[in-house]
Formats: structure tokens, C-alpha cells, sequence
């Protein structure tokens, strides 16, 4: 068999490599296809783990910031400044006692007598010496007059008697007088007690009323200064947080901005490789078209 050898294809000319057509479809799929790669490359690992585990909470809002009110300084303290204010009772005083009372004059015992000399207080044996003194008494009466001396001490007892009876009556006429006397000291000091309670009541009411109005007075400057000063507060709070809240959105905007810078270069990068690439198989301004016929 007498087969011919074909040559081997002419090798393509330099003008025929560059006008070859470029796939700028594919091209741009890699590269979105190593885009998404890094991407998923920057969220990895202990990343994701701190993410999962973030607790997101909300910032404060200052328009919820309100002012705080001291109860005691409000109406419903108004009560425990009445009670300070209110005049205390006073306890009654106690009765006087009267010390002119009329002693009772009593005697237990009948005047002497004959029979007091040989009398005892004894038991068996005064009894035993009574009945001796009785058979002695003629014996004594010899001797001694006790009837006279009997009567004589009964004499003066009566007289000391009537001596003290006067004097007891004398002493109570004194006492009664006194005691008018007293009933009208008494009656005196009453009717200063009554004009001295009058006085000390009206100037407990003046003072009473002088010291409400002063309290009144501060009390209103107080809660004056006491709204100024939570007002003050709460305004300061608001501004705390606003300027918190501004912070972490300028911290934010600025975190976005270097996100966007880096993507902004990784897209130019990526942007300047295909134009190279582009640029690279696009035919020369020198290389014209090949004729067919050569």
C-alpha cells in the first residue's frame, strides 16, 4: 500500500496566537469564584465561635431617661410634717393633798383611879400579885393617903384633858381658816393657770403657724432644687448616652469604610488583572490580518 506521508500542519503564525477569543466570561466566574473562597476564609474557626456566642444588646434609649422624685419631699410626707408640728397633750396633774386634816383625839384608857395603883398587865402571876396588893392595901393606906394623891393626878389628867380638847378645837378653827385661805390661793392660781394656758396656747399656735410657713417656704425651695438637680441629672444621662450611642455608630461607619476600602481594592486588583489580561491577547497596532492566499 502505497500511503503518502502528510506533512505535519504548517505552525500557527504570531498574528493567528493574538487574535485567538477571549472567554471574559469564565474569567470573571474565577474570579468571583476566589472572592467568595476569601470570604468564606475570614469567617472561620474561633471567629465563628465568638459570633455564635455574641450577645447582642440593644442600646440605651435616652428618651426613656426620666427624672426620679423623692417621695418625703411630696404630698404624701405632708402628714408626717403635721404630726411633728402638732402640739403634744399634756398629761393632767396630780391631786394635792390635803394636809390639814382634823386629827382624831381618841382615849383608849379612863381617867385614873384607885384601882390603877394595884393593877397589872401580867398573867398568873399579876393576878397573884393584884390579890396580894389587895390584902396589903389597908396596910398601905396606913402609911400612904392614895386616895388624895388618886384624885389629885385624876385632877390634873382631866384638866390636861380639857386643855387638849381646846387646843385641838383652837387648831381646828386654824385649819379650817387656813384651808379657806388655800381654797382662795387655790382659786387664784387656777384662773393664772387657765390665762397662763391661754398665753402659752396662743403662742404655741403663732409659733406653730411661723414655723409652718418657714417650713412651707423650705420645703418649696427644697423641691425647687430637688426637680432642678433630677432634671440636671437626667439631661446629663441622656447626653451620656447619646454621645455613647454616637460613638459606636461613628465606630461602626468607620469599621464599613475599611470593609469597603478592602473591597474596593481587592475589586480594583481584580479589575486591573482582567484588563491585563484582556490587554495581553488583544492583536498588537503593528500585526495586521494575514492574506488568504499566502
Amino acid at each position: 500500500m502505497d500511503q503518502r506521508r502528510q506533512p505535519p500542519p504548517p505552525p500557527p503564525q504570531q498574528g493567528q496566537q493574538r487574535r485567538r477569543p477571549v472567554n471574559v466570561a469564565e474569567i470573571m466566574a474565577q474570579i468571583r469564584r476566589r472572592i467568595e473562597q476569601k470570604k468564606k476564609d475570614l469567617n472561620i474557626g474561633t471567629e465563628l465561635e465568638d459570633l455564635q456566642a455574641m450577645k447582642l444588646k440593644p442600646l440605651p434609649d435616652p428618651h426613656q431617661v426620666r427624672p426620679m422624685r423623692a417621695k418625703a419631699l411630696y404630698a404624701e410626707d405632708a402628714e408626717g410634717i403635721a404630726e411633728l408640728l402638732r402640739p403634744k397633750p399634756q398629761e393632767p396633774h396630780p391631786p394635792l393633798v390635803d394636809p390639814f386634816t382634823r386629827p382624831q383625839l381618841v382615849f383608849e384608857r379612863p381617867n385614873i383611879s384607885a384601882e390603877s395603883l394595884f393593877y397589872s398587865s401580867r398573867g398568873a402571876s399579876g393576878r397573884f400579885l393584884m390579890l396580894i396588893r389587895k390584902f396589903t392595901r389597908p396596910l398601905l393606906k396606913l402609911f400612904v393617903n392614895v386616895d388624895a394623891f388618886v384624885y389629885e393626878q385624876s385632877q390634873v389628867n382631866q384638866a390636861l384633858r380639857e386643855m387638849t380638847v381646846a387646843l385641838s378645837d383652837r387648831l381646828q378653827l386654824q385649819i379650817v381658816a387656813l384651808r379657806d385661805r388655800d381654797d382662795q390661793i387655790l382659786q387664784r392660781i387656777d384662773s393664772q393657770s387657765e390665762r397662763a394656758e391661754a398665753t402659752r396656747t396662743a403662742l404655741e399656735t403663732a409659733v406653730v403657724t411661723l414655723v409652718e410657713t418657714k417650713i412651707d417656704r423650705t420645703v418649696h425651695y427644697v423641691r425647687l432644687l430637688h426637680e432642678i438637680q433630677t432634671n440636671l441629672v437626667a439631661e446629663l444621662t441622656k447626653l451620656a448616652i447619646e454621645n455613647q450611642n454616637l460613638k459606636s455608630r461613628l465606630a461602626e461607619i468607620n469599621d464599613r469604610l475599611e470593609v469597603q476600602g478592602k473591597r474596593e481594592a481587592i475589586l480594583e486588583e481584580q479589575v486591573q488583572r482582567v484588563e491585563d489580561a484582556v490587554t495581553s491577547v488583544e492583536p498588537g497596532p503593528g500585526t495586521g490580518k494575514p492574506d488568504d492566499g499566502a
